[in-house]
């Protein structure tokens, strides 16, 4: 960078910053996966949790007994890491003279500005992707969190080597066999066809999920009763029909006219991120699906020695980790 004035590309990698807080506090529409996933950072570029630490176990203790004492490493490991996306482009030489930095300046704004604009719409795929891929039995590499710090045990699978929405069999398990409960088998999805978002479908899944599977990794009962109807706009009118039609007025195809006991038990969120217009998903936001998203872009200015050439480069980190099945079910999952 011999011929450029350090002076200028501080100044000019000083605005940059400044203008990308600027843009985000202007940014009025929130992102729709921001409506599923808490928004969070990590330290690092990778991090691991132990499920042993989230669900502290409380026991009936007569006087003078002792405490007893949980292992803070017996359970699962939820593993995160930061995935690496860049962006850059060339500055035009006549751009780098002093006198043109206003229109240097300008030229640097646009482009983040777009660069901000593309960033959003990349994060809005790929948290949805998770489920679009979350039911693929092959599983898929978005959900591998091995990194140069941390193995993910799971692989290309969820955090318990399972499909995150598996579709056939009773292939999940929690940490300890759930009060009442005979089998510690568990599942999350209603398949991969022939289960169409419609009423009956609807009702089978808020019991899967709000009743069958409501348990933490303790075994112990939990609230988690859905709030999000999750669908493809293509999907809207049979999302509309199970959720706003009005009391009274009866259940979408049934014949005796009862009450529609589905209105507004859940919020609607149609989103064309999701790849098969017949897929559908409810959703309860309970903090265990997190998106890895805070971490703020890095900003670079360097000339090529050779070529004299000057580029402008960033350079951000985003990822998700997801710590449960049971506070999402589906149907019409895409297998591949």
């Amino acid at each position: 960078m011999a011929h450029l004035r350090h002076e200028l590309v501080e100044g000019v990698l000083d605005d940059m910053y400044a203008f990308w807080w600027a843009i985000n506090q202007e940014t009025i529409a929130q992102p729709a996966y921001r409506q599923i996933f808490n928004s969070s950072s990590i330290s690092g570029s990778a991090d691991v949790q132990n499920s042993a630490l989230m669900n502290a176990t409380l026991r009936e203790t007569a006087e003078g007994a002792d405490v007893q004492i949980s292992d803070p490493t017996a359970g699962r490991k939820y593993v995160a890491k930061l995935r690496r996306f860049t962006a850059g482009t060339i500055i035009p030489d006549e751009l780098l003279s002093d006198a043109s930095k206003p229109a240097l300046v300008n030229f640097v704004t646009e482009w983040q500005r777009a660069a901000r604009t593309t960033l959003m719409l990349e994060q809005e795929q790929y948290y949805f992707d998770l489920f679009n891929r979350g039911g693929y039995t092959a599983g898929h590499s978005i959900f591998n969190q091995t990194s140069a710090e941390f193995e993910d045990p799971s692989g290309d699978f969820a955090f318990d080597s399972t499909e995150l929405f598996n579709l056939t069999g009773n292939s999940r398990s929690f940490l300890k066999l759930p009060d009442g409960v005979s089998s510690n088998a568990f599942y999350n999805s209603l398949g991969a066809t022939g289960k169409p978002l419609n009423s009956d479908n609807f009702d089978s899944a808020y019991t899967l999920m709000s009743a069958t599977n409501s348990f933490n990794d303790e075994g112990k009962r939990i609230m988690n009763v859905p709030e999000l109807l999750i669908a493809h706009p293509n999907n809207r009118k049979a999302a509309h029909q199970i959720v706003d039609t009005p009391m009274g007025a009866g259940v979408p195809g049934d014949t005796a006219n009862g009450v529609n006991h589905n209105n507004g038990i859940v919020s609607l969120l149609l989103s064309p991120y999701l790849r098969d217009a017949t897929s559908w998903f409810i959703y309860r936001n309970n903090g265990m699906w997190e998106a890895l998203d805070q971490e703020a872009p890095e900003f670079r200015i360097w000339q090529d020695n050779k070529t004299f050439t000057t580029y402008l480069a960033m350079k951000v980190r985003y990822g998700h980790r997801i710590k449960s099945f049971h506070n999402a079910a589906g149907g019409n999952i895409p297998s591949s």
